[in-house]
């Protein structure tokens, strides 16, 4: 496992045979955080604007992950690199009002925590 270290804490990244195996698990953690979403969007009435906030979020994530994909070939470093950038978008959703309640953020950990062999299914 290779180690980032973010604010004096060290995280540790799960190691992938290739970049499609690390590609494969972040898609599953996608699936997961959008149906959630989606069964947010569907009970708005109790909800609010969560599923939103969380779709918006995704979206950005699917970004990070793509624009990562193209600039890294090798696994450590995509992983790497997709931690990073996902780390921050955390910053980015703290600094804002546009994720008061933090469920935005939330869904970020999801993903990160398939990166960290850490995921809560």
């Amino acid at each position: 496992m290779s180690t980032l270290e973010r604010r004096g804490k060290p995280h540790c990244l799960r190691r992938f045979a290739n970049r499609q195996e690390a590609i494969s698990v972040l898609a599953d953690a996608l699936d997961r955080q959008r149906r959630d979403a989606r069964e947010k969007l569907a009970n708005r009435p109790y909800w609010s604007n969560t599923g939103s906030v969380e779709i918006e979020v995704l979206n950005e994530i699917e970004a990070i992950i793509a624009r990562t994909s193209e600039e890294c070939s090798n696994a450590d470093a995509f992983v790497v690199a997709c931690h990073e950038g996902l780390a921050t978008l955390c910053d980015r959703l703290r600094s804002t009002a546009f994720d008061a309640d933090g469920y935005g953020l939330g869904t970020v950990y999801a993903v990160q925590r398939a990166l960290e062999g850490n995921e809560v299914t």
